[in-house]
């Protein structure tokens, strides 16, 4: 029929539109006479590898500019040898990597712990982490949270759930069992509007 091949290149752009240099690019790699099916899934391959190398670009992008700002602060710098060129640390960047490496050490464990299944007791957590722990803090009240405990106050927390034996040994590990006290009840009382 006269005019296939038009209705097949018009079927293809829609009433969308398409980019006009990877349309062309798509009829020419599809071939004389294919389908509108057919330049569409070219178009779509081009679609696809244009933004594959438009994201390593931008990832080429980010990492100059992290070497940038690296270099801003002083933390590294640029020697040459030759044609050749290599990037060191300063010595401000070997106190920072120290610095970074030791709070690393310092880390806590994670306070992501597995149910260890509900039971028909109500469990209450009450602490008193001093200031200078406050890190210890936050992460007990990440801890919590996560195990589905809910807070009464920001240092008076419940729920349902036996507490993972895990969970117990991070709190020796990180010696706070000094300044966290842990009850179980067997009758709920005023919490039990909260439940």
């Amino acid at each position: 029929m006269k005019g296939e091949r038009t209705l097949r290149v018009l079927g293809a752009i829609g009433a969308a539109g398409i980019d006009a240099l990877h349309f062309v690019e798509a009829v020419l790699t599809a071939g004389y006479g294919a389908s509108a099916g057919k330049i569409d899934r070219e178009y779509r391959a081009i679609g696809r590898r244009v933004a594959r190398a438009t994201e390593e670009q931008e990832k080429r992008q980010r990492a100059y500019n992290f070497v940038a700002y690296l270099k801003r602060d002083g933390l590294i710098e640029e020697r040459r040898k030759g044609d050749r060129a290599f990037i060191v640390l300063t010595r401000r960047g070997a106190m920072r990597r120290g610095d970074l490496v030791k709070r690393r050490n310092e880390g806590f464990p994670n306070p992501k712990y597995s149910p260890a299944g509900g039971q028909d007791k109500i469990t209450i957590i009450a602490f008193d982490i001093p200031e200078r722990d406050r890190r210890k803090r936050n992460w007990l009240r990440y801890a919590l949270r996560d195990m589905g405990l809910r807070m009464i106050q920001k240092s008076v927390w419940f729920g349902k759930q036996k507490l993972p034996q895990r969970f117990l040994d991070d709190l020796k590990m990180l010696r706070l069992t000094e300044h966290v006290e842990i009850f179980e009840i067997s009758k709920a009382g005023t919490l039990r509007h909260l439940l």
